[in-house]
């Protein structure tokens, strides 16, 4: 009994003993976890790419994303995510043709846009007009950097305000600043808000969270190299920030992300399908994106992403047997990757400005209405054309004279054309039958036998 009592009680000090180690050096789980949440980077690229240096910082699930993607490319050539995160169609209002969405960034721009998600019943309806970057950017300037026209001085009273002089043009209730009136000093600090309002229109505010969440990692892998002198955390962090880096820097995501006509005159509606609550509809007016090319997905192969991808997928690998082979400071990578892994998820989940999806709309009207019919006839009168487009995705079938009265005849017009066109086919049908009886015939006067034959196949036919 006492022989059997110590065994039990040294069995159970070396289980406690390698319970303890692996918790103060814990390599092992390091590397396991460095093999995990490949979907979620590859979300988090997707969201922030486009430009340059993308801000997606290093974690655990680098790795088996940069293998998956190296598959990806050789496979389907694509490195964004192969489906959308909301299933969704896009209806052309001009042709009144629609077709399934296949762009991970309509989807999120569908997702994202503002609206109430909690209508049960009804529809809403926002209209949004395309605008260039430019326009954009220089309505901001003017926002900040507005001089006083002249023969304006009469019209308006000056004010001593907080930010500098005050305009407050009277009736009219607006206020602006007087640029011109400011010291050098008060003129920059006018221009670095503007500055920074055109860093969130372009990037959002998820890609400036991410530069100190990097920042941060930094500062806990430095921490070993103080305290123990072991410079391997540090090191390990660099090599993977760097690689991180690298993959959201290939010019392919972009390529991927806006692979279509731009500067386009259509219009189109994005919604999720028949009985969704929320509606788009994007008038082009010369500035916007073609949402059909987008939705169809077509996206160019290109050899050079197959040799990056493979470059970056063989140096993960390495990083990962590097830190399979790390006995130091383990916790601090730890930490790094943790912090890393939770900052991928905040940028996959977030919601983004479409702005920084690279759609620049301007808002022109948003409407609720309980009756979906009530709310198509609105959204035809505001853009010419939708009702009739979208009534054969919320009422299937045939119109009918009260969908005659909804929507202005557009959508029975849509009908009649349709119609119309399957008759001219039946007639030109028709009348090539006729001609090559007429030929038969005539063949039949020259050889009855021929005749005959030919005569009794188109009387088949006709029965």
């Amino acid at each position: 009994m006492a022989e059997s009592s110590v065994r039990h009680s040294s069995e159970s000090k070396r289980y406690i003993g390698g319970l303890l180690r692996g918790w103060k050096k814990p390599g092992d789980v390091i590397t396991l976890l460095m093999i995990m949440n490949g979907d979620v980077v590859q979300k988090a690229l997707a969201q922030l790419s486009g430009p340059t240096f993308v801000p997606v910082a290093f974690s655990f699930g680098w790795v088996v994303y940069s293998i998956q993607a190296f598959s990806s490319v050789i496979g389907t050539g694509r490195l964004m995510p192969a489906a959308p995160d909301v299933e969704s169609i896009v209806v052309n209002v001009g042709s009144g043709h629609s077709r399934p969405n296949r762009s991970w960034i309509l989807g999120r721009l569908l997702r994202d846009w503002d609206y109430d998600p909690t209508i049960e019943q009804g529809l809403y309806v926002t209209v949004l007009d395309a605008v260039s970057r430019s326009k954009v950017v220089q309505e901001i300037y003017d926002k900040y950097d507005r001089p006083l026209l002249p023969g304006q001085a009469d019209d308006i009273e000056l004010a001593e305000a907080s930010g500098g002089l005050q305009i407050t043009r009277p009736g009219s209730g607006l206020k602006d600043y007087y640029m011109s009136g400011l010291t050098k000093a008060q003129s920059t600090i006018f221009h670095v808000q503007a500055w920074w309002k055109i860093l969130l229109l372009d990037k959002g505010s998820v890609w400036i969270f991410a530069w100190p969440v990097i920042g941060l990692q930094f500062c806990i892998a430095c921490v070993p190299l103080m305290t123990h002198n072991d410079a391997s955390t540090l090191i390990i962090t660099a090599v993977g920030t760097l690689l991180a880096i690298w993959h959201g820097a290939l010019p392919r995501w972009k390529e991927e992300k806006q692979c279509c006509r731009n500067n386009t005159r259509q219009n189109f509606c994005l919604l999720e399908g028949n009985g969704a609550a929320h509606i788009m509809v994007v008038c082009g007016n010369g500035a916007g994106l073609n949402f059909e090319d987008l939705a169809g997905g077509r996206v160019p192969r290109k050899r050079y992403t197959i040799l990056w991808t493979s470059v970056l997928s063989l140096l993960s690998v390495g990083l990962l047997i590097t830190i399979a082979r790390e006995e130091g400071q383990t916790w601090f990578l730890k930490m790094v990757g943790g912090l890393g892994i939770f900052q991928n998820i905040v940028v996959a989940g977030s919601p983004r400005p479409a702005s920084a999806l690279g759609f620049y709309l301007k808002k022109r009207t948003a409407f609720y209405r309980a009756k979906v019919r009530d709310a198509l006839r609105q959204a035809d009168l505001e853009v010419p054309g939708v009702g009739g487009a979208l009534r054969p995705i919320y009422f299937p079938g045939k119109a009918t004279n009260s969908d005659d009265e909804a929507f202005g005849s557009a959508g029975s017009g849509r009908d009649q054309q349709h119609e119309q066109g399957l008759e001219h086919n039946q007639t030109a049908t028709t009348g090539t039958e006729m001609e090559e009886a007429t030929s038969s015939g005539r063949a039949g006067g020259e050889s009855g036998n021929v005749g005959v034959g030919s005569r009794r196949t188109h009387g088949g036919d006709g029965d």
